[in-house]
C-alpha cells in the first residue's frame, strides 16, 4: 500500500469509504454526495489534512482526515460548499435539524478543555482491512500534526466501536471523557499528544 496526500479528486472515493465504513454518526447519514463536498473542502483547506491509501491498481482503498480546528473547518465548508451540500442533501438535513445544529456548533465551546484539533475520520475498504493500512494512515496523520506543531489532538469514537478504540489507543490516544451526541449516543473522546523529545 502507498499513502499520499489526498486531493479534491479523491473526495468522492473518500466519501464512499466513509459511507461504507462508518455506519455511526450524523455525517454518515447525509450520504456520499454530501460527504464528497466535505472531503473536497478538507482536501482544499490549509488547516485540514486528507490522506489516502492506494492499492497496487491505483485505487483508493483507505482514507484518514483531520483538522487543526474542527469548528473553523465546518464554517469554511459552509462558505465554500454549503449551498450545493444543502441542495444535494436537503431532505436528510431537514429530517435531522437538531443534529445539523449540534454539528454546526460543535467545537465552538464545549465547556471542557478538549483540543480544537481533531482526527475526523478513518476508513479502509473491506478488502484492504487487516493489512495494517489503518495503522499506517494513523501514523502519517499524527506525524503531520506533530510536524505542524498541532497538539493535542482529539478523536470522538462511538462507545461500542471496539476496533476503532483499540486502534486509537495503540496509536497513543488516551481516554479523556465520555460525551453524548446526536440522539444521546454515547461516544468516547480520546486525546493524543506526541511523546516528549
Amino acid at each position: 500500500m502507498n499513502i499520499r496526500v489526498g486531493t479534491d479528486r479523491d473526495a468522492r472515493a473518500a466519501a464512499h469509504l466513509h459511507a461504507a465504513g462508518i455506519g455511526e454518526g450524523f455525517l454518515s447519514s447525509l450520504g456520499p454526495r454530501f460527504l464528497s463536498g466535505l472531503y473536497r473542502s478538507i482536501a482544499r483547506d490549509e488547516r485540514s489534512l486528507l490522506y489516502v491509501g492506494i492499492d497496487d491498481h491505483d485505487r483508493v482503498v483507505g482514507m484518514i482526515a483531520g483538522t487543526e480546528d474542527v469548528h473553523g473547518l465546518y464554517h469554511r465548508f459552509a462558505r465554500r460548499e454549503g449551498i450545493i451540500a444543502a441542495l444535494t442533501s436537503a431532505p436528510r438535513l431537514l429530517r435531522r435539524g437538531r443534529s445539523v445544529m449540534e454539528t454546526w456548533r460543535y467545537g465552538a465551546t464545549n465547556g471542557t478543555d478538549l483540543p480544537a484539533a481533531e482526527l475526523l475520520s478513518v476508513a479502509v475498504a473491506e478488502g484492504a482491512r487487516r493489512s495494517g493500512l489503518g495503522q499506517q494512515l494513523f501514523d502519517v496523520l499524527l506525524r503531520e500534526f506533530e510536524r505542524r506543531d498541532v497538539a493535542p489532538v482529539k478523536v470522538v469514537v462511538g462507545g461500542r466501536n471496539d476496533n476503532m478504540l483499540r486502534l486509537c489507543r495503540r496509536s497513543g490516544f488516551a481516554d479523556a471523557t465520555t460525551i453524548n451526541v446526536h440522539g444521546n449516543a454515547v461516544s468516547k473522546v480520546l486525546v493524543w499528544s506526541p511523546p516528549p523529545r
